[in-house]
């Protein structure tokens, strides 16, 4: 049944624009392809254009430094490996997380604000859960993999697993933060416009988590194989925090870049009119 001329009317002057963009959360927007070569290239660029955000991820750098030096072979026993995992959990959480915000805002060049919100979001999808899935798939492979029976390796794939799960969920609250600070939204709706940036891009926003860190995963090894070694071992430690310090950095930045060209280029979603 068609429409009457005052239907139409009310609906030409109804005060609700669906192409007007951030309108609900953006969910009628287009987001740009996202192109690793970019990202990588500016945010390596951007990482040196201010000290403030190394500053700022000196102590999570620290922690996670710390952290990767004594699971790898250190420990005396399961209860100091499980004491030293919370310790790392509750310390990314309280202080890391803050400061990973601030360096993200110092990067993007937006106001940062409240350091309990972040801490939030960083538990929204157990953020601090990530490095440790794969640290203890690392561990696995290095120590134990060979001569692992079947059972063992199902488990390691297992963890495998679930982290690639929780690191592409993660990868949403790492926009999120930018979102939360940009806008001045709250947790909720920030979570869901990073949801709507990322949404596509998933597996490209992880890949180019994976070559920022490679500095972080080639140092991680090298403790692996000079641990043994007491003339380099004093060393190791050092060169894992430089490469925590310059990975996490760089990836402060790719985010930031990412969040700001996404941003730039997004566009309203056209609709045919009545």
């Amino acid at each position: 049944m068609p429409i009457t001329e005052a239907e139409r009317k009310k609906l030409k002057n109804h005060t609700f624009s669906e192409d007007k963009k951030d309108e609900f959360r953006w969910t009628h927007g287009v987001v740009p392809e996202f192109n690793i070569g970019d990202t990588l290239s500016n945010s390596l660029g951007m990482i040196f254009s201010s000290p403030y955000p190394w500053i700022a991820n000196i102590a999570g750098s620290l922690i996670l430094a710390v952290y990767v030096f004594e699971i790898f072979g250190h420990l005396a026993s399961l209860q100091d490996l499980l004491i030293y995992t919370i310790l790392f959990f509750i310390l990314e959480i309280i202080v890391a997380s803050p400061l990973s915000a601030f360096s993200k805002a110092k990067f993007a060049k937006i106001e940062s604000g409240s350091v309990a919100r972040p801490m939030l979001m960083s538990l929204t999808y157990l953020s601090p859960l990530v490095p440790i899935l794969y640290l203890a798939v690392l561990i696995s492979a290095f120590h134990y993999f060979i001569s692992l029976p079947v059972i063992g390796i199902f488990v390691s794939l297992i963890v495998l697993i679930l982290a690639v799960i929780l690191h592409i969920a993660n990868l949403n609250v790492s926009l999120a933060t930018d979102a939360m600070y940009d806008k001045k939204t709250d947790r909720n709706t920030a979570l869901s416009r990073s949801w709507m940036m990322i949404s596509g891009s998933s597996l490209s926003m992880l890949l180019v988590n994976i070559l920022v860190f490679l500095p972080l995963i080639l140092a991680t090894s090298a403790e692996f194989v000079f641990r043994s070694n007491s003339a380099m071992a004093m060393y190791i430690l050092p060169v894992i925090f430089v490469a925590s310090e310059f990975c996490l950095s760089w990836w402060h930045a790719s985010v930031s870049y990412s969040y700001g060209a996404i941003s730039k280029n997004i566009k309203p979603m056209q609709y045919s009119r009545l």
